[in-house]
């Protein structure tokens, strides 16, 4: 089930194990009292007009996008649990290959899924998978500008696009521009760089993210680790 927006996106132990999603068990309720910003921030999104949802056309398509990143959670999930465990990270990189694999041939028989196609959970979970795809950045820079081209089209999020531009950003060893992007050291969750970092909250509200500080009460409520929101500007990446 996905989470109310709380699409998060750590870059975790490996570049190509990233964490997407919230763990599946966490307690909403205690995350929310640990964290009144977070509880504020989505109570008012919550409140703000949703889309109509639409019937998907394509139920064959959506079915598979759903069943593929159900098996992708599921491991992630496991990984969130011990994120030491060498068999958990072997078993999410090669689910990620095989998503991929089977992601770019039916983007190229069929093209990318559409949300009239795929309704908004296919969408969703289309951007996970392409999320997930670190391995291609071509293929996920292909992705973000088709999505951003045509948002009615698509219908993917703004704070989704945000997360996936991180990615890309990361990926090509540039600052992040939302603050999305984290380094996890053992001990700690650390931001990436992030470019202009005077203006990050910013930039996050405009794409509908929580505040920098409320971001970082989130994952360590969630994860249980210490985290660092230290911005670093670009100075820093190229260290």
């Amino acid at each position: 089930m996905w989470r109310s927006r709380m699409g998060l996106v750590l870059t975790c132990l490996l570049a190509a194990a990233p964490l997407a999603m919230a763990r599946g068990d966490f307690d909403e309720a205690a995350l929310f009292k640990a964290c009144p910003g977070v509880a504020a921030f989505y109570e008012k999104q919550s409140a703000e007009k949703e889309q109509a949802p639409v019937i998907a056309t394509d139920k064959a398509r959506k079915a598979t996008l759903l069943e593929r990143v159900a098996e992708d959670q599921a491991l992630r999930d496991v990984l969130i649990r011990d994120m030491s465990n060498v068999e958990s990270v072997s078993k999410v990189n090669e689910v990620d290959a095989r998503n991929l694999t089977w992601l770019k041939a039916d983007i190229e028989q069929h093209g990318f899924p559409t949300r009239a196609e795929v309704g908004d959970d296919g969408m969703r979970a289309a951007w996970l998978l392409i999320q997930h795809a670190d391995s291609d950045r071509a293929f996920q820079k292909k992705a973000l500008e088709t999505f951003v081209a045509e948002p009615d089209r698509y219908g993917v999020r703004k704070d989704d696009i945000a997360l996936l531009t991180d990615r890309t950003l990361v990926g090509d060893g540039k600052p992040q521009r939302y603050g999305s992007q984290f380094d996890n050291d053992g001990e700690r969750l650390v931001m990436q760089p992030v470019e202009a970092p005077e203006s990050l909250d910013s930039r996050r509200a405009a794409m509908g993210l929580p505040p920098i500080v409320d971001y970082g009460c989130m994952m360590h409520t969630m994860y249980g680790k210490e985290v660092d929101i230290t911005p670093r500007g670009a100075a820093s990446a190229q260290r």
